[in-house]
């Protein structure tokens, strides 16, 4: 299912808006997990926060529905796959727009760096 996004006669073309549109569903949800967490930081719901939070999240799905129909479109039609993808940016999009991830104990920098790791090998070994 995999050989084909890793096969040579893909287009760049192709491959980069794959690419691209993951990494903008994945940052642009990411955006939206950190702005949903702001406006709630407060006794009183933040609206500034939550409305960017749901312009983040609906640009996030908008942009995951047309990097799901690159994938489908070269063979890859296994929403898992997908998903993984999409998971892994979100998961270090999050990590560093929060900022967080810099103050964490260096055994769970490790750690994170492994699930990280660990998503990458199923996307590449799972059919």
């Amino acid at each position: 299912m995999l050989d084909n996004l890793i096969a040579a006669e893909l287009p760049v073309a192709r491959l980069v808006r794959i690419v691209a549109l993951t990494v903008l569903s994945g940052l642009t949800d990411a955006h939206g997990f950190v702005r949903t967490a702001r406006a709630f930081q407060q006794s009183a719901i933040v609206t500034a926060d939550l409305a960017q939070a749901i312009i983040f999240f609906g640009l996030g799905h908008i942009t995951y529905f047309f990097a799901v129909k690159e994938l489908m479109d070269i063979g890859v039609d296994a929403p898992e796959i997908h998903m993984l993808f999409w998971f892994g940016v979100t998961i270090v999009g999050l990590a560093l727009l929060s900022g967080r991830v810099t103050a964490w104990a260096g055994i769970d920098q490790a750690v994170g760096a492994i699930v990280v790791l660990g998503i990458c090998w199923l996307i590449f070994r799972v059919d």
